[in-house]
């Protein structure tokens, strides 16, 4: 099916003993919006975007509900052919990873916060596609990246990236098909082909400077996180589709 819509400052709890279920689904060829807001699970999934689903999450705490048996297995999931575009949130208290890209998805995230991971903060697996600016990850047990013995295509370029702690950049040998760094000036192309967006000149100046604006302040701050928005980065206005 196809839904689309805007979450602001919503809180969304799943207490389960199933390590399958999710505590908000997207998926289809639906799209969402997610505004500071917190979307926790304890056992099950904070949130899974798959199928063709379009997602962006701004501002929000996703993971468990708190530590030990009050865990969610996983953060963020985005898998299939879905996208996201992660901005300033928090991804922590997971037995598992804290976000995981695979299968074919493509995500971006800026000034993402990993932390309490009882595994890997970040997975790219199979053909997954995956920028990663600014983010900071902390207490993630077996190391900050992951991958598997057989990724098949998948890529990660990343930049300004911190661990805090005694994390590791990487658990075990495995690695994607191909790393390569970025620069903050490549992320408008990299926002823009996440999200399927088709920008008029005044919406991508926008960005733009917005994006500018965020490789700026990662320069200055070690946390590399952007200042909070007042509306979601991909728009000049709220009517803009966040897919085609």
């Amino acid at each position: 099916g196809q839904t689309a819509g805007r979450m602001l400052g919503v809180t969304v709890a799943l207490l389960t003993r199933s390590s399958l279920k999710a505590a908000v689904i997207v998926r289809g060829s639906s799209s969402w919006l997610f505004q500071r807001c917190e979307i926790r699970a304890q056992v099950g999934n904070a949130l899974m975007l798959y199928q063709d689903a379009v997602g962006v999450i701004e501002g929000c705490g996703v993971g468990g509900c708190g530590r030990k048996e009050k865990k969610a297995t996983n953060g963020i999931s985005v898998f299939g052919r879905a996208s996201a575009l992660i901005l300033n949130t928090k991804a922590e208290l997971v037995e598992r990873g804290g976000v995981r890209f695979y299968e074919n998805s493509t995500a971006v995230a800026i000034g993402l916060d990993i932390r309490y991971c009882g595994s890997y903060g970040m997975l790219v697996d199979h053909a997954a596609n995956a920028t990663v600016w600014g983010c900071r990850f902390a207490r993630c047990r077996k190391g900050a990246f992951a991958s598997s013995m057989k990724p098949t295509g998948c890529v990660l370029r990343a930049g300004n990236i911190t661990m805090h702690g005694n994390v590791s950049q990487w658990w075990g040998p495995q690695r994607p098909t191909a790393e390569a760094p970025i620069a903050s000036t490549d992320l408008l192309t990299a926002v823009t082909t996440t999200l399927q967006l088709k920008l008029s000149p005044t919406e991508r100046q926008v960005v733009l400077q917005r994006l500018e604006a965020g490789g700026l302040s990662a320069r200055m701050h070690p946390s590399g996180v952007l200042p909070a928005l007042t509306a979601h980065p991909c728009a000049a206005a709220e009517s803009l589709p966040l897919a085609s």
